[in-house]
């Protein structure tokens, strides 16, 4: 054995050594802390080693002993209040509501945007459970369920839209006066030695209309089992570019921002700091943190309207 590996060894001993007595005499300190431990002024609980130092055990007892018997008088909740006026509140437009339609009783209703509700009380919801499901699922036998394709789904004047394509089909039929409805009944049909439910998108005139971006295997076999007796429209490819053109040469290519209550977090609005795209009032944090002292004592309206900045303000 060289000295070099004497040396590494020595070392080595010397600095586990070391550690060892620098743990032993934290055990020790906390064994002697333990013997006459500090308690907490609230609740006279053993206030811990890593916390030998606080008052208290935690925040809530340290909130509950200093602002015990604290009370604001009415000139201070009037400033509170006044200060507050006009503010934005964080979750301003975070849940809005939109207007559907009840099925049963055709009664309109406001419910959230990411509310999967379809009727206006719970005596419509029993009607339809009694008429066997009609315009619900059957808890029991599974079925549709809004939302589980791929597409960018939502409402739109009531009709809800499983993807873009629909969505640009709903605003062709409703924009030019066409009468149509959202489909509720399946057929049964079989692929790959198991039984499915198939339910076409759309009523129209008596036909059932597909709307569908590319065609898989099980769309094949879903046509295979549809019945004979009755209609089943498939657009697709170029049959859907008459409804997309129309939406996005009125609205806009991205006319996904129509669904109600922006459920994909579009940038519908501008940024009051910097006019770029924001999905509410300001596009980044940085934006926000100089907007709220700016816009601190601004009513909602005056905020609303977008033109309170000189360009001195915003640089």
């Amino acid at each position: 054995m060289n000295s070099d590996t004497k040396l590494k060894i020595s070392s080595s001993v010397k600095c586990s050594s070391y550690f060892i007595r620098l743990k032993k005499e934290a055990i020790d300190k906390q064994q002697e802390y333990y013997k006459n431990p500090k308690h907490c002024i609230e609740c006279n609980s053993v206030i811990p080693y890593n916390k030998r130092n606080n008052k208290f055990c935690n925040s809530i007892c340290s909130g509950g002993y200093n602002t015990r018997g604290r009370h604001h008088s009415k000139e201070t909740k009037l400033k509170i209040s006044k200060s507050n006026k006009g503010q934005i509140p964080w979750n301003s437009n975070l849940n809005s509501k939109i207007l559907k339609i009840c099925p049963i009783c055709n009664k309109s209703f406001k419910t959230y945007s990411n509310s999967p509700g379809k009727f206006c009380s719970k005596k419509c919801h029993i009607i339809d459970q009694r008429n066997g499901y009609v315009f619900s699922v059957d808890p029991k036998t599974g079925g549709y369920r809004k939302g589980s394709g791929r597409g960018k789904s939502g409402w739109y004047k009531g009709y809800w839209c499983d993807s873009s394509y629909e969505l640009a089909y709903v605003i062709f039929n409703i924009d030019h006066q066409i009468i149509f409805q959202r489909n509720n009944e399946f057929f049964n049909y079989q692929f790959e030695n198991q039984s499915f439910k198939y339910y076409p998108d759309f009523v129209q005139n008596n036909i059932y209309i597909e709307i569908k971006g590319f065609l898989t295997n099980k769309d094949q076999a879903k046509f295979q089992y549809f019945p004979t007796t009755k209609t089943l429209k498939i657009i697709t490819g170029k049959d859907i570019e008459k409804y997309l053109k129309y939406t996005s040469t009125k609205y806009g290519t991205d006319f996904i921002k129509l669904y109600e209550g922006n459920p994909h977090n579009a940038r519908n609005n501008q940024c009051l700091m910097c006019k770029k795209p924001a999905k509410n009032y300001f596009c980044s944090r940085k934006c926000a943190g100089k907007g709220s002292q700016i816009f601190k004592k601004v009513s909602r309206p005056e905020l609303e309207s977008g033109n309170l900045l000189s360009e001195s303000q915003v640089s």
